[in-house]
């Protein structure tokens, strides 16, 4: 037995349904035909609410993990930009220690720079002075000889 499924019934689908509960033809409709087209129509009405119950209980099964899932991608969202925080934190402490290690290395190199040209300064004054003792002490036996011969 079908229900009409569009709310309103047409005179055809109507007539339909009439046929189908008239069981012997006669045109007419009986009280045990009744009662069974009734009783029909309640194990469907029955079979209806069940359907309905299990789809009710399915939609909120399915909202339930819904709920469940969207909380589970938050928690991994966090996760994931708290990591992302960490890394461009653990990059920034990187190119700072870089930064600092290349700092050193031009200082070290500019003092090696500094002290290097110290110690050529210090040996041309070193060799200045030698040179300048040499010619002092050739002057001075020049000009002893030069009073000798005098």
């Amino acid at each position: 037995m079908q229900a009409c499924q569009s709310g309103l019934a047409g005179d055809e689908e109507l007539e339909e349904l009439f046929d189908s509960i008239d069981d012997d033809g006669g045109g007419t409709l009986d009280v045990p035909e009744v009662r069974r087209a009734l009783k029909s129509f309640a194990e469907e009405s029955d079979q209806l609410k069940a359907v309905v119950k299990a789809v009710r209980q399915k939609s909120a099964d399915l909202t339930k993990l819904a709920r469940e899932l969207q909380s589970e991608w938050r928690v991994v969202v966090a996760r994931e930009e708290a990591e992302e925080v960490a890394e461009r934190e653990r990059e920034a402490r990187e190119a700072e220690a870089k930064a600092a290690a290349a700092a050193e290395l031009k200082a070290a190199r500019v003092a090696a720079l500094a002290e290097k040209k110290a110690a050529e300064a210090a040996e041309k004054a070193a060799f200045d002075a030698k040179i300048k003792a040499r010619r002092q002490a050739t002057k001075e036996l020049a000009d002893e000889a030069l009073t000798l011969m005098a």
